[in-house]
């Protein structure tokens, strides 16, 4: 007897993606640019700058795309001839002659491909870009490109909607979990065709209920238990219900599959997702919890310090995707490689090793969520000129006009007022490094955010003495951290190169602020590349994926830090992703901190917590799921006697760790390695923890895996 077919009959989806009001401008050199409202660009660098945008469209849970094609489409040729701009070359932020060259090679070679033809570019106006999954919806990219320009004769074709039909089969037993609601409300953000789509992902029946979504700390031994502590604890009262996971690397190697560390840890992370898990924390650096190392530009696979390869946590998040689906061991090559930019996690991480820093750092983000004020809505922006024609301030001033003054936040901004190209744009101050220290130091910003060139330990300015002579003054540097007050830290984004690099001997400048003045840091891991003159929100390059971030994390209602970082990548890929330069920023920009941060911090917290995690009395039995090790922790405002017991479901009695021990006052901290009292290893199953403090009886349920 034939196996039966792991999926059903062809099915189809019809929708219609229309164009937006357009604007054409004619600019100094004589050049057409055009744009269009919440499109973004197709910028292949020499080749016509055209709006663009990858739709992103729902499709049934698991569907598998078989095929995608154009059913109609409305047109017209635009009247006149047209001199469309090509794409500028994307730079580094960073001084390469080398890197240069190669680009400007690249940008040479496309020009003469598509302006000295008279072909229509692009030569589809609808392209699959592929599929993916933002944890249970399941979507398809679709490019729609709405504009065709042929170069020779200057004909411009408008497309003014397109009826597409997508093709998919389903399978013939679904395996998806209906009630995953976490990303509900952002599906209704990024899925165009979220009313249609919604009928797939309803609940089959009332008793279907909300699953929990946990927390996961991965630590590389038990040492860093203690160090932890406090956040876990935090984390497990903020979490529905308060359960937050902790493994080691041990447990990483020890029981998933992989080619190298990075894949089993990123197997141990689809094994907890599958469970529930929502955000990530890694603690460490990389050379025991490991980045996977990516190469965007398929064509480059030659090692180069601060460019190739690029070391990303971003590999932790997409859980779905293929990163290495061509077979070649090279991961994440742009066109080669099926990434999926919708995470389905989101990952952070504590660069340091350091148990003294881990647990400094740990107990910073526990007080800053603690912390409601006011100077948590105040952000100081500090924006340098990239070159003589790319102003860091004009970016500024479009954060400000589109998410800071709408959300009533306030901001000092410092601009570049030195050289022969003074940026025109007002500001509270000009920048240099005493002014940014003076500010940073003096006074509490919730948010801090630059653009300017980067190195490992330090950003600097870009001052024009003349034409062709500029200088690099020193804008921030490591040193400068221990100026700033670490009681009121900051979310600090480096728009720069380098300033989150993790693999070298020393530390970067994000780790360093992440030790003091900042409770998170996103930063880049190599070179991040910019877009020459540089003056559309949605004109690509690492300025338009700071204004997402900014976006997402300071409009109303504002999200966690770590879903403003992904969720901003995602909205990037949708808009801008048409280059390696692109996929490169993607990958390159990470978070070190608390993926789960909520900056506003939290107002209703019960007050034994809000006052003093660690309280006399205090018990907590962590994490609440293992396999390894429960820490009991508790703490004695007086000498007492100590009675510790392990029950099962049933009420038998598992394990006695103390009966009526008398222990003096102060903080402790023991471990049950699951045996039972006859020594031999418990059974998988609920058990409680049950504490008595003199005649007070403390009980903690938790679940002990294999």
């Amino acid at each position: 007897m034939a196996p039966k077919p792991p999926f059903g009959p062809p099915q189809t989806y019809t929708i219609t993606l229309r164009a937006k009001e357009y604007k054409i401008d004619t600019l100094p050199d004589n050049y057409h640019q055009l744009t269009m409202a919440d499109f973004g660009f197709l910028s292949i660098p020499g080749k016509p700058e055209l709006p663009s945008r990858n739709f992103a469209i729902a499709l049934p849970p698991e569907a598998n795309i078989i095929s995608v094609e154009i059913l109609q489409k409305e047109e017209m040729v635009l009247d006149g001839k047209f001199n469309i701009k090509p794409s500028s070359i994307p730079l580094p932020t960073i001084k390469s002659k080398e890197l240069e060259e190669e680009l400007k090679m690249e940008y040479e070679r496309n020009y003469k491909e598509t302006y000295l033809s008279d072909n229509p570019y692009p030569k589809e106006v609808i392209k699959y870009e592929g599929c993916g999954n933002m944890r249970k919806w399941r979507y398809a990219l679709i490019r729609f490109t709405p504009f065709q320009y042929q170069p020779k004769s200057k004909i411009l074709t408008f497309i003014k909607n397109v009826q597409i039909q997508i093709t998919y089969s389903l399978p013939l037993k679904s395996r998806v979990k209906l009630d995953d609601t976490l990303f509900d409300k952002k599906a209704k953000c990024f899925f165009i065709n979220y009313e249609d789509a919604k009928k797939w992902y309803e609940l089959k029946s009332r008793s279907e209920k909300n699953p929990s979504y946990y927390y996961f700390i991965l630590i590389p031994s038990d040492e860093y238990i203690e160090p932890m502590w406090n956040l876990g604890v935090w984390k497990a009262y903020l979490c529905e219900p308060d359960t937050v996971v902790y493994a080691t690397m041990d447990w990483v190697r020890n029981n998933f599959p992989g080619r190298d560390l990075a894949e089993k840890t990123r197997n141990a992370l689809i094994y907890l997702y599958n469970r529930g898990i929502a955000y990530a924390l890694l603690i460490d650096e990389v050379w025991q919890i490991p980045m996977r190392e990516c190469w965007p530009n398929p064509f480059n696979h030659q090692r180069r310090s601060r460019e190739n390869p690029v070391p990303t946590d971003y590999y932790y998040a997409d859980l779905t995707g293929n990163w290495d689906s061509d077979g070649d061991g090279y991961f994440g090559e742009f066109g080669q490689d099926n990434v999926d930019f919708a995470a389905d996690i989101y990952v952070g991480r504590i660069n340091w090793a350091d148990t003294s820093i881990v647990r400094r750092i740990c107990n910073k983000t526990v007080a800053f969520e603690q912390n409601t004020g006011s100077w948590k809505k105040r952000a100081l922006l500090l924006g340098t000129l990239t070159d003589s024609i790319t102003d860091g301030a004009l970016m500024f001033e479009m954060i400000k006009d589109t998410v800071l003054v709408p959300e009533r936040w306030t901001y000092i901004r410092l601009y570049e007022k030195a050289g022969i190209y003074p940026s025109p744009y007002p500001c509270e101050d000009s920048i240099n490094r005493s002014r940014t220290i003076y500010w940073w130091s003096n006074y509490s910003f919730g948010f801090v955010n630059w653009s300017a060139h980067g190195g490992e330990t330090c950003v600097v300015r870009t001052v024009y003495l003349s034409p062709g002579q500029r200088t690099h003054p020193l804008l921030f540097c490591d040193n400068d951290v221990y100026y700033l007050n670490d009681n009121y830290p900051s979310i600090v984004y480096s728009n720069a190169c380098l300033t989150g690099i993790p693999d070298t001997t020393f530390y970067c400048l994000g780790d360093y602020l992440h030790y003091r003045g900042s409770v998170a840091f996103i930063g880049a891991s190599r070179v991040s590349y910019y877009r020459l003159g540089w003056n559309r929100w949605r004109q690509g390059g690492n300025a338009s994926l700071n204004c997402y971030f900014v976006w997402w994390l300071a409009t109303s209602p504002p999200w966690p830090v770590g879903d403003a970082l992904f969720e901003s990548k995602f909205e990037y890929a949708q808009h801008n992703l048409s280059d390696w330069s692109d996929q490169h920023n993607l990958f390159v920009y990470n978070l070190w901190g608390d993926p789960f941060l909520y900056w506003p911090g939290y107002t209703a917290i019960n007050e034994q917590i809000s006052s003093n995690i660690l309280l006399p009395s205090f018990v907590s039995v962590f994490p609440k799921i293992s396999s390894n090790k429960i820490a009991i922790r508790y703490i004695l405002s007086a000498p007492s006697l100590v009675t510790i017991t392990i029950f099962d479901i049933t009420g038998n009695k598992v394990k006695t760790i103390y009966k009526n021990e008398h222990q003096k006052q102060g903080n402790y901290l023991i471990y049950w390695d699951g045996k039972t009292n006859k020594g031999i290893k418990a059974k998988p199953g609920i058990y409680f923890c049950e504490i008595e403090i003199d005649k007070n009886l403390y009980k903690e349920k938790f679940v002990w895996l294999k």
